[in-house]
């Protein structure tokens, strides 16, 4: 959720956000349905623990092609088995009442950076793409072989990334 703390933080103070690079997010509203599948994952970790996210909803956040990866795929079920049911909830909380965010993207002035995985199973490239134009002077990527964490999947992919940005434009 880093890119959305990012863009709340341009809403409350613009002024002060001199770069912005928003990887594998969205800014669509909640979607219709998506309060009951979320609530139904709350319930079910309510009820069966934590270790209901291993399977439900971790897999989808990465490239298939690294499931069976322990370097990539352990780190990331250990961060999970770290987080109560009550972290998940406040979690999904955020998520179902986040603020309306397409509005900032033309005020952005600064240089900004969007950035997803070609294998982003939550939100495509093309969907990353359809408002990503919406930023004045945006910089696109796309990493290859990756899904929706990209910054954990090619961590030398995104890193590169982000310098051939940050030398691409100074700071506004």
């Amino acid at each position: 959720m880093g890119a959305r703390v990012a863009l709340e933080m341009f809403r409350l103070a613009p002024e002060r956000v001199s770069r912005i690079a928003l990887l594998d997010t969205s800014v669509t509203p909640v979607a219709p349905g998506e309060p009951e599948l979320r609530g139904k994952l709350v319930e079910a970790v309510r009820r069966d623990g934590i270790e209901v996210l291993l399977q439900d909803w971790l897999p989808p956040m990465v490239y298939e092609a690294y499931h069976g990866d322990a370097s990539i795929m352990e780190p990331l079920r250990d961060m999970i088995r770290s987080m109560t049911p009550a972290n998940f909830e406040a979690q999904v909380n955020a998520m179902l009442t986040r603020p309306e965010e397409a509005s900032l993207l033309p005020r952005i002035a600064c240089p900004a950076l969007v950035l997803c995985g070609r294998h982003d199973a939550w939100r495509s490239p093309e969907q990353h793409a359809e408002w990503a134009y919406d930023i004045p002077g945006v910089h696109f990527e796309i990493v290859e072989n990756c899904g929706h964490m990209a910054p954990w999947e090619k961590p030398s992919e995104v890193t590169a990334a982000l310098r051939r940005w940050l030398e691409r434009a100074p700071a506004a």
